[in-house]
């Protein structure tokens, strides 16, 4: 878990980024790539199809409840720590 925070923080202070410029789903993305699986195999893991994750990381579909659930699972993450953007808007 700390690895993840400091790559998070490291990734967001080495691009300067702020919530207005923030690259969508970036925690996401990350927590796949820390995984070490594949985003198919992390779809496959969490019941998705490989698309709807694609449209997930890439920030065009909004997760519903139990996608959050699924790949917070997953990805041993709580919902909020994969969607941050979303647990701010709530």
């Amino acid at each position: 878990m700390r690895s993840y925070k400091l790559l998070l923080t490291r990734t967001i202070k080495q691009h300067n980024l702020r919530s207005d410029n923030m690259p969508k789903n970036l925690a996401l993305k990350i927590a796949i790539i820390e995984s070490g699986r594949s985003q198919i195999e992390t779809a496959h893991a969490a019941g998705l199809h490989e698309s709807q994750l694609s449209h997930l990381v890439n920030g065009h579909r909004v997760p519903s409840d139990a996608e959050r659930k699924a790949l917070a699972r997953v990805l041993k993450r709580k919902p909020a720590q994969l969607f941050p953007e979303e647990a701010i808007a709530s």
